[in-house]
């Protein structure tokens, strides 16, 4: 996300932090080690954070983890090769069903001929024992298709259950990549693509639609004093909180680490400037207990920005705005100092 200071400058100290990991944990920086300690460093994959401080609990980092992170948390290739999993699985059952209705239709356009060739069977019988034996005949030949149907019947079923996982599949599949791990949110891919959507919505219906960006201020300060626990219990609250505020069409986000938005749709700046405020005041209340002294150990400071989006304006413009007023906010409050272990 943009700040006051340049991205590139932002990317330039937490690459300073990432090569400073991997000489600590004598991990050789080849590029794809090198971006999984990156995302680490970044906190911006806390699955990945999670098992990675698990891993160093227990000792040195292997290279064969990081590999093993990289495919299942960073490699495009890894969502790709589920979908043609799940495609590829749904062709075989798609042909096994054809398959299947296939010898259905088979069994029954057989025992329709059957049927036909008994009836002119029976009006020829002279008596009725060839008439008894040509009925039971057809009867065993009904048990056939019956017990094919009751096969074909269960096969369907199978094959029912059987799509509904790859539904949920792909569904999962689509959260790893829209959906932010930790605090269940959409992430700032989905707010990459819902923004114009939304924002050129707003224009056709001719109603406001504003856009609200909050910071957790000296949120990696938090980090590296209260630890990755109590800073996840800070991010899953305000979460929570930016998901009660939600309205009607409305919106909320992570965009990054310490930063989340609330796309707002039928409201103008005021109307996004008092919710912002109210959140602000919600989220800065929150105080982190010590479980020894049950005493108020850490609270947090929040900075926002709101803009509304204007005639023509674009969506970009709309964020730009967003984040200058949040800059603006961020420099008229005093400099929060974390405090000393």
């Amino acid at each position: 996300m943009e700040r006051s200071q340049t991205p590139f400058a932002e990317a330039r100290v937490i690459a300073s932090r990432a090569l400073d990991f991997a000489q600590r944990h004598r991990v050789p920086p080849f590029p794809r080690a090198y971006e999984v300690i990156f995302t680490y460093v970044s906190g911006q994959n806390t699955a990945l954070c999670a098992r990675i401080d698990e891993a160093l609990r227990n000792g040195p980092l292997a290279i064969q983890l990081i590999d093993q992170l990289h495919a299942e948390f960073l490699a495009p290739e890894a969502v790709n090769a589920g979908v043609e999993r799940i495609g590829d699985q749904m062709g075989q059952d798609l042909a096994e069903v054809i398959d299947m209705i296939e010898d259905g239709a088979a069994h029954g356009e057989s025992l329709s001929y059957k049927i036909e060739t008994a009836e002119r069977a029976v009006e020829k019988a002279s008596d009725s024992s060839k008439k008894n034996q040509i009925i039971g005949t057809l009867r065993r030949e009904t048990q056939v298709h019956v017990r094919a149907i009751s096969r074909l019947g269960s096969g369907l079923e199978t094959m029912r259950t059987q799509f509904l996982n790859m539904q949920r599949e792909l569904r999962e599949l689509r959260q790893s990549v829209l959906l932010d791990p930790l605090t269940q949110l959409p992430n700032r891919r989905f707010f990459d693509d819902a923004l114009p959507r939304l924002c050129a919505e707003a224009r056709e219906r001719m109603n406001a639609i504003s856009l609200v960006v909050i910071e957790i201020e000296a949120f990696d300060q938090f980090v590296a004093r209260w630890g990755r626990k109590r800073s996840d219990h800070v991010l899953t609250h305000a979460a929570g909180l930016l998901r009660g505020c939600q309205g009607d069409g409305d919106i909320a986000v992570r965009l990054d680490t310490d930063c989340f938005a609330l796309i707002l749709q039928r409201r103008d700046h005021s109307a996004a400037l008092a919710l912002a405020q109210d959140i602000r005041r919600s989220l800065e209340d929150l105080r982190l207990v010590s479980t020894s002294t049950q005493q108020a150990v850490a609270s947090i400071t929040i900075a926002f920005g709101c803009a509304e989006l204007q005639r023509g304006q674009r969506p970009d413009d709309l964020f730009n705005k967003a984040l200058h007023a949040l800059g603006e906010d961020r420099d008229s409050r005093p400099a929060q100092q974390t405090p000393a272990a």
